[in-house]
């Protein structure tokens, strides 16, 4: 062989090592050939954490190998070019999971604690012939047919649960056929009829006594022994133990809320809010029109005007509108609203990041309320759907993962614990409990 024939196979391998060098380099840092057009792309990547946890999961068509262990819980897919790729899982017994997800250079999609629907959810009957019930700290409070209202297996006073104070044992209900309200001490079984002790406690407004009619009373949760009495010229603090009246407000108000250490009053237009340890109140907004439905949880206040316009308030911010045509809303865990326009888009607002997202896949009617952070109940007059949301991080164009009905028949009251049982009542009034998602939905 002469020198020039070893010299030129000494420069191909030498190229062919150069080559194969560089792309081994490529590859190790991510970076792959996009064949459609012989360029190369920083990969991504798409994680997936579901339950349960033996689902199979494909994309594009193709099972993608489970990676769960004892530091790793979930399935990462890597190496995948920028785009869309089609994502199944499926499990014997449940539905279907399918979504488009994208995939961007260097970042990992990351879709974590999604929760596969079962074909049929198991439910618990708790009881026949229920009219109503409540949320209350030592378990469901249930009106039967007949106005019975029994809470922790006694029977009390009155035939609507309105709330307990920091005492679970001391709760406030009311007898609508007498149109008072009752104090409960369950531990001292004692009954007191709030009204009137209230009117023997003599308050005044404005230096005149107050004796117009009484709208509402409610427990405060933060403390074993006050409520509040919203009467028709004012809202009083009033101490059940020690007869004490304390005026919060010289105005009625139509509505009154928790937060925290503060109660916030809708006063029609004007929302206020009263500090029990200062004594003091503050103005939080002004509404252009009178005040529909108020929420408030942590730090946020939201408002939903009779004019559609729904208003977000924060400590941190000032009130302001987030939407303007809105018939209902919901408050999440962490501050996360949903809400219906009248026109029937559904949308999602997400405070933190001052985002909202549009979503076709929930429908144009029914109820919500939310069960964790991610995941919304959809009441339809013929059954209940429970929906998944997307993380806002995740750049999809529809934030809805799913809605699969868990509910199949229509129900006329659904409430939701903070251990994400849901209650409800069917229109036979048969009173069921489906516990399945409490350890699965986040």
């Amino acid at each position: 062989m002469s020198r020039k024939v070893r010299r030129l196979i000494f420069y191909l391998l030498a190229a062919v090592f150069a080559i194969s060098g560089t792309t081994a380099a490529f590859y190790s840092n991510g970076w792959r050939l996009d064949t459609s057009n012989f360029t190369f792309h920083k990969t991504g990547a798409i994680f997936i954490r579901v339950q349960p946890r033996e689902a199979e999961i494909s994309i594009d068509g193709k099972k993608a190998e489970r990676s769960n262990g004892f530091l790793l819980s979930g399935t990462l897919i890597k190496n995948l070019l920028p785009g869309d790729y089609e994502v199944t899982i499926n499990a014997d017994g449940f539905k279907s999971w399918n979504n488009a997800l994208p995939v961007k250079e260097g970042v990992v999609t990351e879709i974590k604690d999604t929760v596969l629907a079962p074909e049929e959810v198991p439910n618990v009957h708790l009881a026949s012939t229920t009219a109503e019930m409540a949320l209350a700290p030592l378990g469901l409070a249930i009106t039967n047919n007949a106005g019975k209202l029994t809470y922790q297996d006694r029977t009390l006073s009155g035939s609507k649960f309105i709330g307990a104070t920091a005492d679970p044992n001391r709760v406030v209900t009311y007898n609508g056929r007498q149109d008072t309200y009752l104090w409960n001490d369950l531990r001292e079984r004692l009954t007191v009829n709030l009204n009137i002790r209230f009117r023997a406690a003599k308050p005044t407004v404005n230096g005149a006594a107050d004796g117009s009619g009484i709208r509402k009373i409610i427990p405060d949760p933060n403390r074993t022994s006050v409520v509040i009495v919203t009467t028709n010229k004012a809202v009083y603090r009033y101490n059940v133990d020690s007869d004490e009246v304390e005026i919060i407000s010289a105005a009625p108000a139509n509505s009154v809320v928790t937060s925290g250490n503060e109660f916030i009053l809708d006063r029609w237009e004007d929302v206020i809010a009263y500090n029990f340890d200062s004594r003091e109140t503050r103005s939080i907004m002004t509404l252009e029109s009178k005040i529909k439905k108020m929420e408030a949880g942590g730090e946020a206040i939201i408002a939903l005007g009779e004019n559609g316009a729904l208003m977000y308030y924060t400590p941190a911010k000032e009130a302001r509108e987030i939407a303007h045509s809105v018939t209902d809303f919901t408050l999440g865990p962490n501050n996360q609203i949903a809400f219906r326009e009248k026109d029937g888009q559904f949308n999602i607002y997400y405070p933190t990041l001052d985002l909202t997202r549009h979503t076709n896949a929930l429908g144009e009617k029914g109820e919500f309320k939310w069960i964790g952070t991610r995941h919304l109940l959809i009441i339809k007059p013929e059954q209940t759907l429970l929906a998944e949301l997307t993380d806002p991080a995740v750049n999809r164009d529809e934030p809805a993962l799913y809605a699969a009905p868990i509910i199949n028949e229509p129900v006329s009251q659904l409430e939701v614990d903070s251990a994400h049982r849901i209650y409800f009542i069917t229109e036979a009034g048969m009173l069921n409990m489906i516990d399945y998602f409490d350890d699965l939905i986040k």
